[in-house]
C-alpha cells in the first residue's frame, strides 16, 4: 500500500523535520543511557554527598602525605616503644671499633699465639750466638768430646803415612780365594818402627777386576801383620765368602 510511504517526491517538505540517522552532532543515544544518572536523583542525593565531601575536608589534617616530605623512615623500622632494647649513644664507651685501630689479630684461634709475657722463653730467629740449624747435630762433634781428638796441627810431630796396596786374591781353578796376604818392604816399608800404629781397609775404589761396591759386598776385612822395624810389614785381608782379582787397601800409619 503505498500510502504508508514518503515518496522520494514528498521528502523535501519534511527535510526540516527528520535528523539524519548517521547522528552527525553525536548525541547520546537511547543505549548508553544506562549509566547516567536523571536530573531527579541527582536532585535527591546532592545534599549527601556535599555532606561527604566537606567531611572528608574537614579531617585532612590529619594524614600525612603519601609523599613523605620529612623524610620519615618506613617499612620494617623500630617503634619509640621499643628503643629500650637498643644501646644508646652513652653506652658506646665499651665497646671496641670495628675499624680494629690497634691491629688486633682477628678471625683465628688465639690460643695458638704466643702472649707478650712468654717471650722471653724463645730464642731469636736471627741466631744471635750461631748455633747450627737445620742439619742433624748427632754428626758434630760436641765441645765436651774434643780432648778425644789429636790437633791436625800434629804438636807432637808425629810421622803419618797415607798410601794405597794393591792385594790379589788370584784366580784359582774350581772355586774363589779366601785369603791374600800382601809384603810391604823397601823403599815403601823401610820407615816402620816397632812402634808404628796402622789403620787400613778396603778402598771403594775401581780396578780392573772390580766395581768399587764390591769389597763391601764381600764383606772383606784387612790388617797389618809381621810389623818389621827398618823393613816393612804385611797386609792381610780376609773374603769370608771368597773371591778372587785385584783389590786396593788404604794405608794409615803414624810414628810414635
Amino acid at each position: 500500500n503505498s500510502g504508508d510511504y514518503v515518496l522520494a517526491a514528498q521528502t523535501g517538505a519534511y527535510a526540516s523535520q527528520f535528523y539524519a540517522s548517521s547522528n552527525p552532532s553525536g548525541y547520546i543515544t537511547s543505549t548508553a543511557l544506562s549509566t547516567y544518572a536523571t536530573q531527579a536523583y541527582v536532585g535527591s542525593v546532592s545534599g549527601a554527598i556535599r555532606s561527604d565531601i566537606t567531611s572528608i575536608q574537614l579531617a585532612t589534617g590529619g594524614f600525612y602525605l603519601a609523599s613523605n616530605p620529612s623524610g620519615y623512615v618506613t617499612g620494617s623500622v623500630v617503634r619509640p616503644t621499643e628503643t629500650g632494647s637498643f644501646v644508646t649513644t652513652s653506652q658506646t664507651g665499651a665497646f671496641y671499633p670495628a675499624s680494629n685501630p690497634s691491629g688486633f689479630a682477628t678471625g683465628i684461634d688465639s690460643s695458638s699465639l704466643v702472649q707478650k709475657s712468654e717471650t722471653g722463653a724463645f730464642y731469636p730467629s736471627s741466631n744471635p750466638s750461631g748455633f747450627i740449624t737445620g742439619v742433624n747435630t748427632s754428626l758434630y762433634v760436641q765441645t765436651s768430646q774434643t780432648g778425644q781428638f789429636y790437633p791436625a796441627s800434629n804438636p807432637s810431630g808425629y810421622s803419618n803415612y797415607r798410601f794405597s796396596v794393591e792385594v790379589d786374591f788370584g784366580y784359582h781353578s774350581g772355586g774363589e780365594g779366601v785369603y791374600s796376604y800382601t809384603d810391604v818392604t823397601g823403599a815403601s816399608g823401610n820407615w816402620v818402627t816397632s812402634n808404628t800404629n796402622f789403620v787400613c781397609h778396603p778402598a771403594k775404589t775401581q780396578t780392573v777386576d772390580h766395581e768399587p761396591e764390591d769389597s763391601l759386598l764381600e764383606e772383606i776385612t784387612c790388617d797389618v801383620t809381621y810389623i818389621t822395624g827398618g823393613t816393612g810389614f804385611q797386609v792381610a785381608c780376609f773374603a769370608p765368602k771368597g773371591t778372587f782379582g785385584k783389590y786396593l787397601v788404604k794405608v794409615i800409619a803414624d810414628n810414635v
